[in-house]
C-alpha cells in the first residue's frame, strides 16, 4: 500500500471550511507531496480515511456553493444599481437637453448680451 501525504491540500480544506479565506498564499509551499511508503492499513482504516476525505470534500463544496450563491445575489444587486444609474443618466441627459434648448431660445429672443433682439 502506498501512502500519499497531502500537506497544502489539507490546509486548504481546513482554511476554506473554518475561515472561508484563500489558501495557498505561500507560493513556495508545495501543493502536495507524495511520499511512497509501504504501509499496512486495514480495510476499515482505508474506508475511514476515504469517508473523511469525502466528508471534507462535501464541506468544501458546500462552502463554494454558498459563496457562489452570495456572489450571484451581489451581482443581481449590482445589476439593479447599474440599471438605476443608467435610467438616472438618461433622465439627466433629457433635462440638460431641455435646459440647453431653453437657454438657446432665450439667447435668440434677447440677443447675446441679454438685450431684446
Amino acid at each position: 500500500m502506498f501512502r500519499f501525504v497531502i500537506g497544502a491540500w489539507l490546509s486548504l480544506v481546513e482554511h476554506l471550511v473554518r475561515d472561508q479565506g484563500v489558501g495557498g498564499s505561500n507560493p513556495l509551499a508545495p501543493i502536495f507531496l507524495a511520499i511512497f511508503q509501504k504501509q499496512s492499513v486495514s480495510t476499515e482504516e482505508r474506508f475511514t480515511k476515504i469517508e473523511n476525505g469525502i466528508r471534507d470534500l462535501i464541506m468544501v463544496s458546500r462552502t463554494v456553493l454558498t459563496a457562489i450563491q452570495k456572489l450571484e445575489e451581489a451581482q443581481r444587486h449590482t445589476d439593479g444599481a447599474i440599471n438605476a444609474l443608467i435610467q438616472a443618466q438618461v433622465e439627466t441627459e433629457r433635462k440638460v437637453s431641455s435646459l440647453a434648448d431653453t437657454v438657446d431660445k432665450l439667447v435668440r429672443l434677447r440677443g447675446p448680451n441679454g438685450q431684446p433682439g
